[in-house]
């Protein structure tokens, strides 16, 4: 930002230098304006873009990501490895805690990403549960699902 600043400061100094005289006021102000008019476009849309939410997580993801916290606060119910279990599952599925509640906060909104959601959900819960069933010994920890 900075950069763009003296930059146009050099700009600017450079053709009063060689496009006008000194007391050319209106070309001057032509040009003040210009260059703020870039400037002020240049600060709305790296505004705009820094605002913009590019966290947004795959419904499905989400719903893994959903189901694996709730086995580990199951399984770690009363445990200090709880939240060290919890950034396993974060990192094992690839996002930050800061995306996956934004994530989770925008779909409560909505009713059919909920119902959407709240299927695939459902629906990775009963695979697990029916792995369960096929292998004859327990699930140590959530990084095996």
């Amino acid at each position: 930002m900075l950069f763009l600043v003296v930059k146009q400061s050099i700009l600017f100094r450079r053709l009063l230098r060689e496009k006008s005289p000194r007391n050319d006021k209106d070309f001057r102000k032509s040009f003040l304006v210009k260059s703020s008019f870039l400037i002020a476009l240049f600060l709305v849309s790296s505004f705009t873009l820094s605002c913009s939410d590019n966290s947004k997580i795959e419904l499905k993801t989400l719903a893994k990501t959903y189901v694996d916290l709730l086995v580990v606060e199951d399984f770690y119910v009363d445990s200090d490895s709880l939240e060290i279990k919890k950034a396993e599952v974060f990192r094992n599925n690839g996002i930050d805690t800061s995306s996956y509640f934004s994530s989770f906060k925008s779909i409560k909104t909505d009713n059919e990403k909920w119902d959407e959601f709240f299927n695939l959900a459902n629906t990775y819960l009963d695979s697990l549960k029916a792995e369960l069933k096929e292998t004859s010994e327990p699930i140590k920890s959530p990084s095996q699902l």
